[in-house]
């Protein structure tokens, strides 16, 4: 039995922020029109391993909402006890760290989320490198190969025995959420 559960947040999703170099218009991670480029990043609904820990990547198609610009979201949880909480994501037009709830029907805690911009070089939060690509899409300039975006993986120690069912996001536009994966309490590797 896997010590992971990966969740499907793709009813979450409310932001495209991958493009197509054909069609780089359909993306807009950051309000002004970029995007990653979707060539440089895993297949669509793909099962991935970032650090050995796996993931549900993303669809990827035009136009297909790919992740979560917080806004006062509430996640639906696979019911279970899990000692870590992982995500890849980043953060756009700054560096960002925000309180997020976890919770049952009668419990609630806090936890902390800090993502890094994507256009950093290095990591603010202590986060690693999931994916660095050589290049962005503007729908104002084309291709942009000065900068390399990045997308982080950011590892969240959760309360001890703690039964979880949901998770409350902030308002945060400047931050996004591309997959979300559950670690189980007192499974190790």
């Amino acid at each position: 039995m896997s010590k992971y559960v990966k969740v499907d947040l793709s009813e979450y999703f409310n932001n495209c922020g991958i493009s197509y170099v054909n069609d780089i218009q359909s993306g807009d991670l950051t309000g002004i029109g970029s995007s990653y480029p979707a060539e440089q990043l895993p297949d669509s609904n793909s099962n991935i391993e970032v650090d050995n820990v796996p993931f549900l990547f993303p669809k990827k198609e035009v136009g297909e909402k790919n992740n979560i610009e917080f806004n006062n979201q509430v996640i639906s949880l696979p019911k279970g006890n899990y000692r870590n909480l992982f995500v890849l994501g980043a953060a756009e037009n700054g560096s960002y760290i925000e309180t997020l709830i976890i919770r049952n029907k009668n419990i609630s805690q806090k936890i902390r989320l800090g993502l890094t911009d994507w256009l950093n070089e290095t990591c603010e939060f202590n986060e690693t490198i999931a994916y660095h690509c050589y290049g962005c899409h503007s729908t104002k300039a084309g291709i942009i190969s000065t900068f390399e975006p990045k997308m982080w993986l950011q590892r969240i120690d959760l309360p001890e025995n703690l039964l979880v069912e949901e998770l409350s996001l902030p308002d945060n536009p400047g931050m996004h959420i591309f997959a979300i994966t559950l670690e189980k309490e007192g499974e190790h590797a």
